[in-house]
């Protein structure tokens, strides 16, 4: 975890290097390696969700961070996304290009450019975290550390709220706990005082896996013209059709909220939301 820099001078004062200062945290309170191990992770979860809550209260907010959550905004980045993907799709995993996500994308936009106004009006565009994974979170005693920002590319950290909501869920999906991202989701809504709409979360979710999906080949070291019969690559492979796919099944669930009115969704969430039972250990603040 990063802390700061350490200036090192001469007994002069004259400076004459620098060092970046960090803490180790420790690898066995990652919540990827609490569950891994089968522990109960909801009460951290809870705590987690208070964090990033408080922490998207204080983050800031200016019309150029708003512009990427309009509807040209979301479309550019789910174009360049899709545009990386395609080469994947059909090298690595022998799956033809396809344009049905694109379709989908568009159709959710056109549907929803008003919720995205009242998302931004609402000041509910930040900049975030941009890649909060269960790998990210640190469960200590006094509060969980949220670390590993995305540092390379600030325009790839402002995005709506929820979009970092999202990316965690999706993770929590993809472990196979999907228990768990409705349990954290129903968490933040809670602390951040507002519902989150249903469509929306789904529309998030499969961007988040898209990007995942993207990702996954290379961080397992697999190029795009690697064998796939080596292990690595087999494995990374799996990884990026199981992402895959949960980007085309939530990106289906999400236009089949924007085709029709979601409203009686809106208010089950809500009220899912509210019966949450109450846990002391989120109590920490960020």
């Amino acid at each position: 975890m990063y802390l700061g820099i350490d200036e090192i001078r001469e007994p002069d004062g004259r400076l004459i290097d620098a060092a970046v200062v960090m803490r180790r945290l420790p690898s066995d309170r990652q919540v990827s390696t609490l569950m891994a191990g089968g522990a109960d992770v909801a009460t951290e979860l809870t705590r987690t969700a208070h964090v990033l809550a408080a922490f998207h209260s204080k983050a800031s907010r200016s019309p150029e961070i708003d512009r990427v959550a309009t509807v040209d905004g979301l479309a550019a980045r789910w174009e360049a996304d899709l545009d990386e993907w395609d080469p994947l799709i059909q090298r690595v995993l022998g799956m033809p290009a396809r344009d049905r996500e694109r379709t989908l994308v568009r159709r959710y936009l056109e549907a929803r450019a008003g919720l995205l106004e009242r998302r931004i009006a609402g000041g509910h565009i930040v900049d975030g975290h941009g890649d909060l994974r269960a790998d990210s979170i640190f469960c200590l005693a006094d509060r969980p550390r949220l670390i590993d920002c995305l540092e390379f590319d600030a325009n790839l950290r402002f995005g709506d709220e929820l979009a970092d909501v999202a990316f965690l869920a999706m993770d929590l999906e993809g472990m196979a706990r999907p228990d768990l991202a409705r349990h954290f989701v129903r968490a933040y809504a809670r602390f951040a005082g507002w519902t989150a709409p249903p469509g929306l979360l789904h529309f998030y979710m499969a961007q988040r896996a898209l990007v995942r999906s993207k990702v996954a080949p290379s961080v397992a070291g697999l190029a795009m013209n690697s064998a796939i019969g080596t292990a690595p690559a087999r494995g990374a492979a799996l990884a990026s059709a199981m992402l895959g796919t949960i980007c085309w099944a939530r990106l289906s669930q999400a236009a089949a909220c924007s085709a029709t009115n979601s409203a009686c969704h809106d208010e089950r969430v809500s009220r899912l939301a509210a019966t949450t039972p109450s846990d002391t250990g989120a109590r920490d603040h960020a």
